[in-house]
């Protein structure tokens, strides 16, 4: 205590809410560093069926960002999402493509477990997928 200043906890007691979110974000980057290339095969795969099936224009180019993403969550109302994100960018894509790719991955990640726990949001041309 100071001049009658009392802190009500210790800034050293954060340390272990620190070190969990640092593990987290290590685990969750390892994760990107080993599948991204597997992820943009796959958002290729799935941009070109999805473009045939709506007889949409395949003139697309893809560009993807790091980002702190923070927003509504799509299915529950008083749920705010804030985090590290990859945005990938659909240039000359319609929103009804970029959510039908978030579906199918959607569907993927539950018969395997790669997406799992990667919430991805859908805006406008952008598929967002939050590190975890």
């Amino acid at each position: 205590m100071l001049n009658n200043i009392q802190f009500t906890n210790k800034t050293k007691d954060q340390f272990s809410y620190i070190e969990s979110t640092s593990n987290l974000l290590k685990d969750n980057f390892d994760w990107w560093k080993d599948n991204w290339k597997q992820l943009e095969n796959l958002l290729a795969k799935i941009l070109d069926k999805s473009l045939s099936d709506n007889r949409e224009n395949s003139h697309i180019s893809i560009s993807s960002r790091f980002t702190i993403f923070h927003g509504k969550d799509d299915n529950i109302k008083d749920v705010i999402w804030t985090g590290p994100a990859i945005i990938y960018t659909f240039e000359g894509a319609s929103n009804k493509v970029i959510n039908n790719i978030k579906d199918i991955i959607s569907g993927i990640s539950q018969k395997n477990n790669l997406y799992l726990g990667h919430k991805m949001f859908t805006s406008e041309n952008q598929l967002i997928i939050l590190f975890g």
